[in-house]
């Protein structure tokens, strides 16, 4: 943008970003799951991305664990989104369709210190197969194996039907042009 523009960002429960949205105390959520039809607020979603997921681990861990995935995944060490999120809920059906019962040793709020303790050792992680090799990158994790039945969504709501703020607007075109170029819906 030509004009400097400063973001502040908040980590709480979607209700309370959305009560804050309501308000004007916030121009934008960006959020796993869309606005809950329930909820007496007037804002509007944008989709932004629908992905895979990938499984993460130590180079050695990963390795071990790769020849036999999923199946390799039962009583493993594994590392959870907390119980609020949809990606737990569908990480959960997805392990009970396969059988597989892990050993969930953390859950975490917190997706950048779930991949360190990853990094470290700690069990197995996720993260969408959008930013895979980011994930790779950032934390020298390998790959354990991908599945496309559990995804990931992440959408966009803010009180415009058509996003009209010039910074809501960059943050989302950018992220559907380059953060998540190689996804589609």
């Amino acid at each position: 943008m030509q004009d400097p523009v400063k973001l502040i960002c908040h980590e709480a429960p979607l209700v309370d970003l959305l009560a804050d949205l309501s308000v004007h105390k916030l121009d934008m959520v960006l959020a796993d799951s869309p606005i809950n039809p329930t909820l007496n607020i007037r804002a509007y979603n944008q989709a932004l991305v629908e992905s895979g997921i990938t499984f993460f681990a130590a180079p050695d861990d990963a390795r071990r664990l790769r020849s036999e995935y999923p199946v390799s995944l039962h009583g493993q060490n594994i590392l959870m989104p907390s119980s609020g999120s949809s990606l737990r809920r569908n990480l959960e059906i997805w392990f009970q369709r396969q059988q597989i019962e892990p050993m969930v040793v953390a859950e975490f709020e917190d997706w950048a210190l779930m991949k360190t303790f990853g990094e470290r050792g700690t069990g197995v992680f996720t993260s969408p197969t959008v930013v895979e090799q980011d994930v790779i990158d950032k934390y020298r994790v390998q790959v354990v194996g991908r599945s496309d039945e559990i995804t990931e969504s992440f959408f966009v709501t803010s009180p415009e039907r058509h996003i009209k703020h010039p910074a809501i607007n960059t943050i989302t075109q950018t992220a559907k042009n380059d953060l998540f170029k190689s996804c589609c819906w």
